[in-house]
């Protein structure tokens, strides 16, 4: 009996980590699908399959409900770059850039509702859009536009401003945010293995010298 016990110790407290993760999952899903207005508590705890005072519980409020969510999938994409943006870095600044836009990908295809959320937060000057440049949005386009201007002065890097550079990377990266237009008009899948890697070439191929067939 004892035994038995600690055994389910652990599993108690991975309890909260478990409920946490589904209450993200479906808080994700309902602000890209709905908005911030749209979305209620309610619909993700619906969705989460959790009871409503469990969210406020972990949460206390859609505002912070939303901020976690938005936070979870930026910490996906920092686990990318942190090693390539270090100071320890003995990469190239074209071989960093070129590693950006490989994360920028990928998270965009396991993320692609994080890129629905932010198109509809761009739409007006609100506190929520204030605080994504603040605490993530404006650490990116200083580390990409950075590096892009390194990338240019070591010469393998095409001649546009590093700010409308990086903003044709991010709207090719994003495809996947939106994946029905895209299927249909090209035919193609943009979450297939075969199309993400196909979209990381297609990029380095606008972005970088010779790069190109």
């Amino acid at each position: 009996m004892k035994t038995s016990s600690c055994n389910a110790k652990p599993q108690r407290r991975r309890q909260p980590e478990k409920v946490r993760e589904k209450v993200l999952k479906a808080a994700l899903a309902m602000f890209a699908a709905r908005g911030y207005e749209g979305a209620t508590l309610q619909q993700v705890a619906k969705m989460a399959e959790v009871s409503l005072p469990l969210i406020v519980y972990h949460f206390k409020s859609k505002e912070k409900l939303w901020q976690a969510v938005i936070e979870e999938a930026v910490r996906h994409f920092d686990q990318l770059i942190d090693g390539v943006i270090s100071d320890d870095s003995e990469l190239s600044a074209g071989e960093r850039l070129r590693a950006i836009i490989e994360a920028t990908v990928r998270v965009s295809v396991k993320f692609p509702e994080f890129h629905r959320i932010m198109a509809t937060e761009s739409y007006a000057l609100t506190e929520r859009l204030t605080w994504i440049c603040e605490n993530f949005a404006k650490r990116h386009y200083t580390i990409i536009t950075t590096l892009i201007a390194a990338a240019q002065a070591e010469g393998g890097v095409i001649d546009l401003e590093p700010y409308r550079l990086s903003g044709v990377i991010v709207d090719m990266a994003n495809s996947a945010s939106r994946a029905a237009e895209y299927q249909i008009l090209t035919g193609r899948d943009p979450f297939s293995s075969e199309e993400v890697e196909n979209t990381i070439v297609a990029i380095n191929k606008v972005v970088f010298r010779g790069a190109g067939p």
